[in-house]
């Protein structure tokens, strides 16, 4: 009989979690659920130099690219990127094209911010989830917020142009 009983308790802390956390969700009207909205944080335009192309791998064709510069803007943060980082990528056997950056922001007002870029770019545009990180007190607030930002790329031109969009949850 303890077995049961243990169970029954049991399903009724589970029931009881599943349905704090259902309701807990916001929904639209019919009940779906109601995506993020987004706020432009910055555009930036990034200066790549000469590509080096490390050669075919285990995962795919490596190379990168280095930053040497370029600026940002927008409603929240303005600067210039700094030369240093590198803008690397992956093309894998099927044409996939992944890409990894990381550079360094220096804002208007001399705080520097780290940025880590990651997401595919096919054809040369993509999505891509930025991370940003400083110590910078004014700035404190760009470590704990998500950042999706819509890239192009112009190899001839050796230009990257991100708009960076700031995540916003949704309301309960």
């Amino acid at each position: 009989m303890l077995p049961t009983n243990i169970l029954s308790a049991a399903s009724v802390g589970l029931l009881s979690t599943l349905a704090t956390c259902a309701s807990a969700t916001p929904t639209h009207k019919d009940g779906g659920p109601i995506p993020p909205d987004s706020q432009l944080l910055f555009s930036l335009k990034m200066n790549l130099g000469a590509s080096v192309n490390f050669g075919l791998g285990p995962r795919g064709t490596r190379f990168g690219d280095p930053i040497l510069g370029g600026s940002f803007e927008g409603p929240k943060l303005n600067g210039v990127i700094l030369p240093v980082g590198g803008d690397w990528g992956l093309l894998d056997a099927r044409g996939g094209f992944q890409a990894l950056t990381v550079f360094q922001f220096q804002t208007a007002d001399g705080a520097n911010i780290f940025v880590r870029g990651t997401g595919p770019t096919p054809n040369g545009k993509g999505l891509h989830y930025l991370s940003l990180e400083t110590g910078a007190e004014n700035y404190y607030w760009v470590n704990d917020i998500m950042v999706v930002g819509a890239t192009s790329v112009d190899r001839e031109k050796g230009l990257v142009t991100i708009d960076a969009w700031q995540m916003i949850p949704p309301a309960s």
